[in-house]
């Protein structure tokens, strides 16, 4: 009997020896899965770890983490709390259930539980204090200070002092730093501590990438996602981030890097809905719309309310409001406010409100982009207003473009002024823009400055006055006398200017004035059409006014310009009829009588 039971003992001491290390082996697999952002892949080898052995506690922690980032928050609270079943003294778990505090807003239940985790790892666990650290970046209202706090008394224990952070601690102490007000630049820093720890990181690297993206700084976004992929080929969500660099920039290459990420991501399905990005930056709208009404039964909800957004866009682009406001509502609905596409999805929506004729909705909406945008960087804002004004949003690019000069007082350019103006005139406020010309013919008081300023100032005076009442009239005066009249880089703009001005003394019964602006029409083109309606207007004028020396000298002019002119000519044929028929009816001379 002794000998049975040592046999058996003996048993299960070499099966476990066997085992732990394949098990072990797995667990890794699903942290690594984690690591590559392979979530799926993740959950199945962990739960093939928990199969194997039911009482692994750190498995069901990492299986929470997998859980919740597949969006299923309620099957990652039932995880952590079955690790706690397993092992009620399991730290990993106890964050875990921390975790899922910061989830519902509970920030200090969430400090308790992860003190209590340090105290049951006696202060001395890095993965831990990792585990603290991660839990609490996800949320910029967690205390990261205090967990940040955890990690340092961790290294100075006693037991650790001779350790030294590991990559995984460094990427996770620059996350926690991340969500803390202004912590961007200690975040850097410890990416790039992560990096010295071990130059293969990768995920340090695309961290760091996504850091100076959000900075809008891409020329080192870009170098340090191309290094991620380059140290670890890999690794996944680098791959995705090059994909959508140059989804904007160059598809080719964004189909080669969504190409690589479909082949490594575990998500094929999901993976997809980014060939209707490629399609749509494509401009083959009805493509990208068929490929989403396609897939989106299979795809998950984040990834569907997405889709309704890039099909709203789609549809606005080929003309059809009415879906595109229909898909545009379903995205808003099912969206969570925090990631909204701010100012892009309300700019979107204003424009197909615009399309439908509902202005003061639209206006709403445009306003709201303005107002969310918190940015502070002039560059990036003057990048999204040029961008709005190249799709013809003007009433939104005048809105970010007087954001800009409010923003930068002294030091906004000409061209933020200039832009300003021009943008507020193509979406018909021209009283804007007239006091935006004005406020820049004075703030800008060089001629080759004022010169543009006072065109365009004219420009949208003339537009209001559609009575040629002569409001634009000072401002084209002050134009030409800034410019050489024989610059032939001007000759469209004083072609507008004598035209107006002309039309405007004509209108006042200035016939000299209109002549001599018309004969300066001539002096740019010797056939110009406004310069042979003026004339025909003097000279169907004169002709009412019974003025027949000054009609007989417009209708001269008239025929050095195109001698078929035919007011000229109809003028001609008048005059000779009217000859015609004096001379016909004209009283006979009598003769004097002889005597």
């Amino acid at each position: 009997m002794k000998k049975g039971k040592t046999l058996r003992t003996l048993m299960v001491i070499l099966l476990s020896a066997v085992a732990s290390p394949v098990f072990a082996q797995t667990l890794d697999d699903g942290i690594k899965d984690l690591y590559y952002e392979k979530y799926q892949t993740a959950k199945s080898d962990l739960q093939k770890v928990i199969a194997a052995t039911p009482n692994n506690d750190a498995a069901y922690y990492y299986l929470g983490l997998a859980d919740q980032a597949l969006g299923d928050n309620d099957a990652a609270r039932a995880d952590f709390a079955k690790g706690l079943r397993v092992n009620p003294n399991s730290a990993l778990n106890i964050v875990g259930t921390g975790r899922m505090d910061i989830v519902n807003g509970q920030y200090d239940s969430a400090k308790i539980q992860f003190q209590q985790a340090m105290n049951v790892s006696e202060d001395r666990d890095f993965d831990v204090g990792r585990a603290i650290l991660e839990a609490s970046a996800t949320s910029p209202k967690a205390d990261n200070m205090y967990a940040l706090d955890q990690m340092k008394s961790i290294k100075d224990n006693k037991k650790n002092r001779k350790k030294d952070y590991s990559a995984a601690d460094y990427d996770a102490m620059g996350d926690a730093y991340l969500a803390t007000p202004n912590g961007g630049g200690n975040a850097a820093n410890q990416y790039l501590n992560a990096i010295n720890a071990d130059s293969k990181y990768a995920e340090a690297y695309n961290k760091l990438g996504l850091l100076y993206q959000s900075a809008h700084v891409d020329s080192l976004a870009l170098p340090n996602w191309q290094t991620a992929i380059s140290s670890d080929p890999n690794y996944v969500p680098a791959y995705y981030n090059l994909f959508w660099y140059y989804r904007f920039r160059n598809l080719d290459q964004a189909q080669q890097y969504l190409d690589k990420y479909t082949a490594l991501t575990d998500d094929k399905v999901d993976a997809q809905a980014y060939q209707v990005d490629i399609l749509f930056s494509k401009k083959e709208y009805q493509q990208a719309i068929d490929k989403a009404n396609q897939i989106m039964p299979s795809l998950n909800k984040q990834t569907q309310t997405r889709l309704y957004k890039l099909m709203a866009v789609s549809e606005n682009a080929m003309g059809d409001s009415l879906d595109a406001q229909k898909n545009m509502d379903t995205y808003f609905q099912r969206q969570d406010p925090s990631k909204l596409s701010i100012p892009f999805d309300y700019i979107t929506y204003s424009e197909i409100l615009s399309k439908l004729k509902e202005d003061s909705l639209a206006n709403l909406y445009v306003q709201k982009a303005v107002n969310s945008d918190t940015s502070s960087d002039l560059g990036y804002l003057r990048s999204l207003a040029d961008q709005l004004r190249k799709e013809e949003n003007f009433q939104g690019a005048a809105l970010y473009y007087k954001k800009i000069i409010t923003m930068a007082g002294p030091q906004a350019s000409i061209y933020d002024y200039f832009w300003y103006g021009l943008s507020d005139m193509y979406a018909g406020k021209l009283d804007s823009a007239i006091a935006v010309f004005q406020t820049m013919a004075q703030k800008y008081p060089e001629a080759k400055d004022q010169q543009v300023a006072y065109y365009y100032l004219a420009i949208s005076q003339a537009q209001e006055d559609t009575g040629y009442t002569g409001t634009a009239v000072p401002a084209y005066t002050k134009y030409i006398s800034l410019i050489s009249p024989t610059d032939s880089s001007k000759t469209g703009q004083l072609t507008k200017a004598y035209f107006y001005i002309a039309t405007v003394d004509m209108k006042k019964g200035d016939n000299d004035g209109a002549s001599t602006y018309a004969d300066k029409l001539i002096g740019i083109d010797p056939h110009n059409a406004l310069a042979q309606n003026i004339y025909a207007n003097l000279a169907i004028n004169a002709v009412h006014e019974n003025k027949r020396d000054l009609a007989e000298t417009y209708v001269r002019k008239l025929l050095a310009i195109d001698p078929n002119n035919e007011t000229a000519t109809k003028i001609q044929g008048y005059y000779k009829s009217l000859d015609e028929y004096n001379q016909r009816h004209a009283k006979p001379t009598q003769k004097s009588s002889g005597g």
